[in-house]
């Protein structure tokens, strides 16, 4: 699969996304462009320790949506020289219960250079939520890797376990009343990518959405992971630091 085809590939699934945005009845799009101190992987690998773009264009219609995810380090180094580069096409599925939220998802990761796909991967996610706990609602999230070419990171499996608060903080901004976004949460991992088994890392996200238009909202956040115990000691950990992520989000709805 050299460029040209990845390039059409990509290019058709995201014209099947906005055909759909356009014909269906009920369709809702968004924008989302992040600009982050680093991309900090959600398996706890610093992937680029520099400023980084990430961009999500997604559709929905009821329980069933899609949608292109791309990453961009901007220090200006040529495209695919650096763990920043990558493009995700997505699909999924979501419901939600009388008390528990459930999401199924399945993507494809463009690794780095567009011209090699070798070391591409698949990936299906399972998430469960329960919105309607008090104080702090839990959640559960697990993701499968699967090998695409004989470059991939080694195939296995992913489990995040946490919690996430919406605080009110009793005064308004932008147009709605002000709400801090709080989401702490630990992983494991079975042996993913071609690292060491074991609890991997603990981190913590806070974040204060600011919606400035019905459409538009701003989200400063910032993160910070802790390794877990045992990982510096591993012949092939994860993350072996301390890592701090401060992010600014701007999402647009259409």
């Amino acid at each position: 699969m050299n460029i040209v085809m990845r390039s059409r590939v990509l290019s058709v699934c995201l014209g099947m996304i906005l055909e759909a945005a356009e014909i269906q009845a009920g369709v809702s799009c968004s924008w989302t462009t992040k600009v982050s101190t680093g991309y900090l992987a959600k398996v706890g690998v610093n992937l680029y320790d520099s400023p980084t773009v990430f961009n999500d264009f997604g559709c929905s219609s009821g329980t069933f949506g899609g949608g292109i995810w791309t990453s961009t380090g901007v220090d200006g180094d040529e495209y695919g020289s650096t763990f920043a580069e990558e493009w995700d096409v997505y699909a999924f599925w979501t419901h939600q219960y009388k008390h528990v939220r459930v999401k199924l998802i399945a993507a494809y990761y463009a690794l780095n250079d567009l011209e090699h796909f070798q070391d591409d991967v698949w990936v299906l996610d399972g998430e469960i939520e329960f919105p309607t706990v008090p104080v702090l609602q839990p959640y559960l999230a697990i993701r499968q890797f699967g090998e695409i070419g004989s470059e991939s990171p080694k195939s296995g499996r992913f489990l995040w376990l946490g919690a996430t608060r919406s605080q009110p903080l009793g005064f308004t901004l932008g147009i709605a009343t002000a709400k801090l976004s709080i989401d702490v949460h630990g992983a494991y991992s079975d042996g993913a990518l071609g690292q060491d088994s074991g609890l991997v890392f603990w981190r913590g996200t806070i974040g204060l959405p600011i919606p400035l238009t019905k459409q538009l909202i701003v989200i400063p956040s910032v993160l910070y992971q802790l390794p877990a115990s045992g990982q510096k000691e591993r012949r092939r950990p994860y993350t072996t630091e301390d890592e701090f992520v401060a992010s600014m989000t701007f999402s647009y709805l259409f």
